[in-house]
Formats: structure tokens, sequence, C-alpha cells
């Protein structure tokens, strides 16, 4: 799905007028504020809008607030007792919110007037339509939109956001920390998601991301140019590599991990488990000789190839010849920052003839040498990792500016970034970025990269290219988070959560194509 900037969006629209007059809009504000309602009346009954039946829409002067109308007239029609906010004097609103906001007074809706808002009190149970401002917002916002949005974020009560949360730039993103925004719990995008939702701080604003069709045709939506496209579930099952039912374990991939260290050998061995789990047929962990003890622990499955700390250069070629016999290559979890580790990672690099997956210390390593890549390879870095390798003092916020920086590097480099993150984004020589939103906050948590890195590996080794590769396994990683947290909640899931959900995830693609 192609993700735009509210000016693309603005812009496709304008074609639909141009084509079909602008008494169009009337039409897509009445569907806009129906999908609204249906999403609403959807709720699970023991939902806090189903039970008490009870909706407060904040309208502002914009056309959001007439889709909030819209939305509020079908509602009370089906029972809801519905209380409109209107903050701004009505004479200042567009003609399309007078309109359907007289509509909603026929139909039994209250509504109360600008100088009575802030001092109206909210309900206990119900649920709020934020319709206070649109895709248009730039800027700071003011009083009294400012007290009210503070009003709603603090009742406690589900806010489902019409387009986007009212404060946040919708092509540009939540500007600052201090900026006053909505705290949605549903974020109902109108047509397409906009590329604000994913930018700075916005994530934290949107809630749950949904998108609702408004009547704009399909010819219209094909004409938007898009900055970014949503990684969506269908997407994801159409990379699943193929099984052959007569495959056998070198064909389902070979994989080759070199990770770990004194006291980091748990990065080394979740690596592996995500490995095996992600799908390779053998997987062999390289791992330096003093950490045998550590990695005792690792699955039975698991090939272990201790290596020493002093190497020959007829060691080193065992270990190359090794990772160069494999499918593909997974290099850097725990592996630190030793003389060992910069030596190995300076000579492999330039020599590794696979698909290669580099994560942490060997993405620190590069960003302090310029090392050579692989032909094939997937860099896995955080912000923090990803401002070293292009050498910023800092990580610097989720900006188009840096988002450039991170495509230019990828150009450059000939390589695959999986920008880690909530949200993900993956980034190709030549293509549009991708972004992720599945996940689970729960993720944050130490592994849960690890586990990343060798699920890439995994998908290298059964044939996926890096961009496809780097595009499933961001989804796959997000959706066990997903799973992980319903079953462990968001506070108490750990990395090794992630892999005993990957089958599940791997079931839930893989259902929808039987």
């Amino acid at each position: 799905m192609k993700v735009v900037t509210a000016s693309e969006m603005a812009r496709i629209e304008a074609l639909s007028y141009q084509d079909h007059g602008k008494e169009q809009a009337a039409t897509f504000m009445e569907k806009a504020g129906f999908a609204i309602a249906k999403f609403l009346l959807a709720l699970p009954s023991q939902s806090q809008a189903g039970a008490a039946k009870k909706v407060i829409l904040l309208c502002g002067k914009g056309n959001n607030a007439g889709d909030a109308y819209v939305a509020g007239r079908y509602l009370q029609e089906q029972g809801f007792s519905v209380t409109a906010l209107q903050v701004f004097a009505l004479v200042t609103a567009s003609p399309l919110t007078q309109s359907n906001h007289e509509k909603f007074t026929w139909v039994g809706g209250t509504v109360i007037a600008p100088e009575e808002c802030l001092a109206f009190s909210l309900p206990k149970k119900g649920v709020i339509i934020d319709g206070l401002l649109g895709t248009g917002f730039r800027g700071a916002v003011h009083s009294p939109l400012c007290e009210m949005i503070v009003r709603a974020n603090e009742s406690g009560l589900p806010i489902l956001a019409v387009d986007v949360p009212s404060g946040l730039d919708a092509s540009e993103g939540l500007l600052g920390e201090q900026t006053v925004a909505i705290k949605a719990t549903w974020t109902l995008a109108l047509g397409l998601p906009k590329t604000g939702f994913f930018l700075r701080e916005s994530w934290n604003s949107l809630g749950h991301l949904r998108i609702a069709p408004f009547g704009l045709g399909p010819a219209y939506i094909r004409q938007a140019k898009e900055d970014f496209f949503l990684l969506s579930e269908k997407r994801a099952r159409t990379l699943l590599p193929t099984i052959q039912r007569n495959r056998h374990k070198y064909q389902r991939g070979s994989l080759a991990i070199i990770a770990g260290s004194a006291g980091m050998a748990g990065a080394a061995v979740l690596t592996s488990y995500g490995a095996l789990r992600g799908g390779a047929g053998i997987v062999r962990l390289l791992h330096p000789s003093h950490i045998g003890g550590e990695v005792a622990c690792a699955p039975i499955e698991l090939l272990k190839v201790a290596y020493a700390l002093k190497l020959s250069e007829r060691a080193r070629q065992g270990l190359l010849t090794t990772i160069n016999a494999s499918k593909a290559a997974v290099i850097g979890p725990g592996l630190g920052r030793s003389e060992l580790a910069r030596s190995l990672v300076k000579f492999l690099l330039p020599r590794i003839e696979c698909p290669v997956v580099l994560d942490a210390d060997a993405l620190n390593l590069m960003a302090e040498e310029n090392y050579p890549l692989p032909m094939y390879a997937i860099l896995t870095p955080h912000a923090g990792e990803m401002a070293r390798l292009l050498r910023l003092e800092s990580a610097p916020p989720r900006t188009f500016e840096f988002l450039r920086l991170c495509q230019k590097f990828a150009e450059e480099r000939s390589c695959t970034i999986v920008l880690k993150g909530a949200p993900t984004f993956i980034l190709h020589p030549g293509k549009i970025p991708y972004v992720s939103i599945k996940g689970d906050p729960g993720m944050a948590t130490a592994g849960s990269g690890d586990v990343l890195a060798g699920l890439l590996g995994a998908l290298l080794a059964q044939g996926l290219s890096t961009r496809d590769a780097g595009m499933l396994g961001v989804y796959l990683h997000g959706l066990a988070g997903e799973l992980a947290a319903r079953a462990k909640t968001s506070y108490a899931m750990i990395a090794s959560d992630l892999i005993a959900c990957l089958p599940r995830a791997y079931a839930r693609l893989q259902a929808r194509t039987l």
C-alpha cells in the first residue's frame, strides 16, 4: 500500500474533483463518516464504546469535523448518545462541516457551544472521536485546541482519530517532544496512510492504524506518488520460500554464523535459534573456543565449530571456506570489538561470496573502518548504529532527511538496510522504501535483534534476495512479537519468546496461501 504526503493526497483528491465536480466532496465526507461509524460499531461489545454507548465528538473548523459529524449522525441513529464539542464558532467552519452539523442536530445529536467546551465534563465511559485538526495542519497547537487535546488525553477514554491524530503533521510527523497531540487508541486513515505517521515520534500518538476507503477511485490512487510502501500481510505472503516436497537439508539452505564472545554467548545462541526456527536446513555456529561452555546450551540441532583466539592464516582460510560453502552467513551478534573480532571482520568481508547479514558489532566495526561489503548484504542497524555508519555525531530523529541519507548509503554500498525501530524501514538500491508496523513494545528487550539476524540469515539461505528476505524477516519477526505479547504481555516477554512464536507466525502467513 502506498504511503503519501498530505499534499499528495490532496492532489489526487483534486484530480477527482476536476473529473466529477466539487460536489463530490460531500459524497466523500458521507462515506468517510460512515466508515468511522462502521468501525466503532464493529468493536467488541465489551469495549467501553459498546458498553456505554456514549460518544464525544471533538470538532474543529475543517472537514475532519464534518467527517466526525457524519459519524455522529449514524451512531445517534444506532442508539448511541452522541455529544459534539464544537471548539470554534460554527460560522468559521467549512461549509460541509456546517451542513453536517445541522444534519447531526436533526437526528437528536447534542452540540456544546465553544464557550462551554472546556468546562464540559467528559463521561467516565464511552469513546472520543477526534475531528479537531486534519492533514492540513502545520506548526504548533494553540488555545483552545491545546487544552482540549490535553483533556482528551487525560480522560482515560479510548480515542479514534479521524485520518490523523490532531496536533501531528501528517507529512513530517510529530514535531518536537513538547508538541501537544492526541494520543489515539486508533487512527483511521482515509484513503492512504500518510508519511508523517512513521516519522519522528509520531508512532507514539497513532495507536492502532487502520485504513478506510472514502470513495476515491482506484484510478486516482494509482496516480499517487508514494514516498514509502506499507508492508502488508498480503505482500509478506508472496515472499514465503517455496517448499518442494522432495527437498533435502542442503536445498533448504545452509547458514554459517560468526557470533559470540566472552560474556556475549547468549547473542550467538539466540541468533542460532532464530536461524533454525527461521527455516534454515543446516546452521553452523562459528565461535571463539573460550566460550564453548557458554554455548553448550545451544540447540542440539546446531553444529558448533570453535576457532582459536589466535588465528593462523590456515585457520582464517578455513573459516572463509566454511562460510563460502554455505548459502548465506550472519556476522556480528555478540562478536565484540576485540582485536580478534576486528581482524576477522577485516579479513572476511572482502572475501565472502555468499549473501550475508551484518549485525551489531559487525556494524560497529564497519563504522570505524570503511570495510568493503560482500556483493549481497543486509545491514541491520538501529538508529544509533546507522548514525555511526553515516558518520553523524548522534542519532537524529527519523525525518525525511535521515531516511534520504540511509537510502543514499544503500545506493552507494549496494546493500539492503533494515533500519530497526518502531516502525522499521527496509531500504534497497533503486527501490521505494518499505515500512513495517508489525511488532510490539515488548520487543524492546536484549536479544530481539539477534533473533531477527538469525531469521534474516535463514531466509537468505533459502534463496530469497536481500530485499525480499529483509521484508519477510521483518514482518515475521514483528508478527512473532505481537503473538508473544498476547501470551506474555508487553511487560514480561523476552527474546526467547519471539523464537517460540515464530512457528505460529509462519503458520499465520502460510494458512492464507493454502
